[in-house]
């Protein structure tokens, strides 16, 4: 099976690879398609296809690239294990600031740009963020993070 996920904005360079827990549960999308596949086979008494499911950014602003990844057991365990993270944050009532760096261009936080709240967020969020980062309310969502790129535990 192939999944196709076609995008029209920028490549958002998200890793949608089960080794990186798919970022960190920041990409579920293409695993959550691939395991709906793995699913209704296994329920048709079938053993789970591997599954080949991608993003294409189709566009000049893409760049025509593609983020690919081949999900087997190793990406369903992946994202059953970022559900489960997700789910305790949730249950926790962990709903933490993450505006990421400010863009000047846009006048606003990298994770702000397309939110129809970012409005009503103060102006010191990034500062907020900050400060309530090692909160212990958070472990939830410092969990989900652990050992991703560029962020800091």
């Amino acid at each position: 099976f192939r999944v196709i996920d076609y995008k029209t904005g920028r490549d958002s360079k998200i890793d949608v690879s089960a080794a990186n827990r798919l970022d960190g549960g920041r990409a579920v999308q293409l695993a959550l398609y691939a395991r709906a596949i793995r699913d209704r086979e296994r329920a048709e008494g079938r053993p789970a296809p591997v599954v080949s499911a991608l993003y294409w950014f189709c566009t000049t602003r893409g760049n025509f690239r593609q983020r690919q990844m081949v999900a087997g057991d190793d990406t369903d365990a992946a994202l059953d294990d970022v559900v489960a993270g997700i789910d305790a944050g949730v249950r926790a009532g962990c709903f933490p600031q993450v505006p990421g760096a400010y863009q000047d261009h846009w006048g606003t936080w990298e994770n702000c740009t397309y939110c129809e709240y970012d409005g009503l967020c103060p102006t010191g969020r990034d500062v907020l963020a900050e400060t309530k980062s090692t909160d212990p309310a958070l472990a939830a969502h410092r969990a989900l993070q652990a050992d991703q790129p560029g962020d800091e535990e």
